[in-house]
């Protein structure tokens, strides 16, 4: 984890900054900021931050999806192969 001391203004429970941590380490949020969002207290950067870490995941989703859909076009149709 990373152990900074969150301000008092920003008292977040242990438990769910780790669980949120875990969570954003295991979706490749990249270290920077998350750092940035477990120890700031400006509210606004931390939902930029966030916002920004929601449209890389829904990029990525659309790329596995579109992978998928190549792999169900060869296995379905072997000689279509990949668009």
């Amino acid at each position: 984890m990373i152990g900074v001391r969150l301000d008092a203004e920003r008292q977040v429970d242990p438990r769910s900054r780790s669980w949120a941590e875990t969570v954003l380490r295991d979706q490749g949020m990249p270290p920077d900021e998350l750092r940035a969002v477990l120890t700031t207290v400006d509210r606004e950067l931390v939902r930029r931050h966030l916002e920004l870490h929601l449209e890389r995941l829904e990029e990525r989703l659309v790329t596995q999806r579109r992978r998928v859909a190549a792999i169900e076009r060869i296995l379905a149709d072997p000689e279509g192969g990949p668009t």
